[in-house]
């Protein structure tokens, strides 16, 4: 890779690590926490639902729903096991 690409390249992940950076900064001012109640709320069907955005997550609450879905089909080409 000639110099001139690796500073574009730079650039580019400068300026999406500052963007990133700029969203977590939001998301934690919200002060909202996703626990097990708001994330039922939210797994129910809506349309044009809000774009929400948490500054903390419930400890374990990964490991809940993961025990949820764990049992069922998960996408994957057919006949392969995801």
């Amino acid at each position: 890779m000639s110099p001139r690409h690796t500073v574009k390249l730079t650039a580019h992940f400068e300026r999406d690590l500052v963007a990133i950076e700029a969203f977590l900064v939001q998301a934690r001012a919200s002060g909202d926490a996703l626990d097990l109640a708001t994330f039922e709320a939210l797994a129910k069907p809506t349309i044009d639902g809000p774009v929400r955005q948490f500054s903390s997550v419930e400890p374990g609450l990964f490991e809940h729903i993961d025990g949820l879905y764990s049992g069922l089909p998960r996408p994957g080409k057919k006949g392969e096991a995801a």
